[in-house]
């Protein structure tokens, strides 16, 4: 590991099967590697490729903690392209991978701002005021499913409500096995990127994980092709993202099936994948701070009167937001953001050459003391006296390549998890154990399990065993 920071003094390597260790320690839990790598070294650590001579490219691995850092990476495109966990095909262009890999967050600043000026509309606030009623419809349905007494995997029930929601507002897919079949298709497609085989052994040959990545590529391509195919020559005035970006238009010419097949999966990874789990960890959350569920529940109830939301009604529910924002800064859905230097940079005293890798830690950036007291306890109420920068709190990312979808995302988490308060009380099952693992996004290992019971607000923390303590600081009785 080579380091340096305001906890050091000098550079410090680590060679061999220790550096080994550190890169496969980030592929299995990027979250524990970046807490130590803070403890041990402070805000910058970085180890060297040089160090693993199985990787092709030599190149450093920077981790950076911190407002001023965090700036300094996200908000110069000019020196940092998007990067991330998303394997791009290593030199075909032509190729499936590639094509799905270099949505929004992977193009060059022009290019960026260009294909962000045509998504935009899709995503104003405006456009997702208009989705409201669709998702308030489609979790009336899923909730009309629950049991009171009935023991869930919550993270998998939030995972097929949101992959609905998802696939109405997005895609307006009618057949629902289609719609589950797609959005099962792309999140596999992430969860293959973020194989530390296929990082480490890139080569397309059969039954290696890079192989099976580049077959997946290739079959969610063929599918989503033959939605765009539909949509275009359905011609209709539907309202969903998709159809809205097959009508959209760049210099006079219609947006190419290449562009809006790497668009759409982008888009549904920003609208599903952080959704369900910003979601689950806020029922999580809930479910272990009785007081603060208390509160939350006399809100709704005062500005609601036990109906759904409306959009505008969202915009009158403070505690609501603040319990949001509060879930998504202590068990942000994305831990971290990675970007790629483009040229000779400067970054936090250390060297970096065009191409090395830095990541931006979301997750250590919201546990900082200096900017958040008692950073691990779940504190809704600090966010009516604070008010961090784009820099301190970010959980869609910040600068030019912020994420798209921030409006919709918050709206789907605001709508959904209401109206699950409303019916229901949920518990965590005692005992259970609670990890974190992080394929791109940070979800419960073994998933939540929770009890549905009649919403009578007889609220209870209880035990639970895992590494979430590492996270958050529960209570005596929790």
């Amino acid at each position: 590991m080579i380091a340096s920071g305001s906890q050091t003094s000098g550079i410090h390597s680590v060679r061999g099967p220790a550096a080994l260790q550190t890169f496969v320690k980030f592929f299995r839990d990027p979250v524990g590697l970046m807490r130590d790598a803070y403890r041990l070294w402070g805000p910058v650590s970085a180890i060297s490729s040089q160090l693993l001579p199985f990787l092709p490219r030599k190149r450093l691995y920077v981790l950076v903690v911190g407002s001023e850092l965090n700036r300094r990476a996200l908000s110069d495109p000019e020196s940092f392209r998007s990067s991330g966990p998303i394997m791009r095909g290593r030199t075909r262009r032509d190729s499936a991978l590639y094509r799905l890999s270099s949505g929004l967050t992977r193009e060059s600043d022009q290019k960026h701002q260009q294909q962000r000026r045509v998504v935009m509309p899709a995503f104003h606030k405006a456009a997702v005021g208009n989705y409201c009623n669709a998702i308030v419809a489609t979790t009336d349905r899923y909730l009309e499913g629950w049991s009171i007494g009935q023991s869930v995997d919550m993270w998998r029930e939030i995972r097929k409500l949101i992959l609905r929601i998802a696939n109405k507002t997005l895609f307006e897919l009618e057949d629902p096995d289609a719609a589950d079949s797609l959005g099962k298709m792309i999140q596999e497609w992430f969860a293959l990127n973020f194989s530390l085989l296929a990082w480490l052994i890139p080569v397309k040959l059969p039954g290696l994980p890079y192989c099976r990545l580049h077959n997946h590529a290739e079959r969610l391509e063929r599918e989503l092709l033959r939605i765009i195919s539909e949509k275009r020559a359905a011609a209709t005035c539907g309202s969903d993202v998709l159809s809205l970006l097959t009508r959209a238009q760049r210099d006079g010419a219609p947006i190419s099936d290449a562009e809006l097949v790497s668009q759409a999966t982008i888009l549904f990874a920003a609208s599903y994948e952080t959704t369900v789990n910003a979601l689950t960890w806020t029922l999580f959350l809930l479910a272990q701070h009785p007081s603060i569920m208390a509160d939350l529940l006399d809100e709704l109830d005062g500005t609601l009167k036990g109906g759904p939301p409306t959009s505008d009604q969202l915009d009158h529910l403070p505690l609501l937001e603040a319990v949001i924002k509060e879930s998504m800064r202590i068990l942000p859905p994305v831990p971290f953001i990675a970007r790629v230097a483009t040229r000779p940079v400067e970054l936090g005293g250390l060297s970096l050459r065009r191409g090395d890798w830095v990541a931006c830690s979301i997750y250590m950036t919201h546990h900082l003391p200096d900017l958040y007291l008692e950073p691990e306890q779940f504190r809704p109420g600090r966010w009516f006296e604070i008010n961090p920068t784009p820099y301190e709190y970010l959980p869609f990312g910040a600068g030019p390549y912020s994420c798209i979808g921030y409006n919709f995302a918050t709206s789907v988490i605001k709508i959904a998890l209401t109206m699950i308060l409303q019916r229901f009380r949920l518990t965590v099952v005692p005992g259970v154990r609670i990890d974190r693992l992080v394929q791109v996004t940070m979800r419960p290992k073994y998933g939540l399990p929770m009890v549905l019971h009649r919403q009578d607000r007889q609220f209870q923390a209880v035990r639970v065993r895992g590494n979430i303590h590492d996270m958050v600081r529960l209570t005596s009785t929790s």
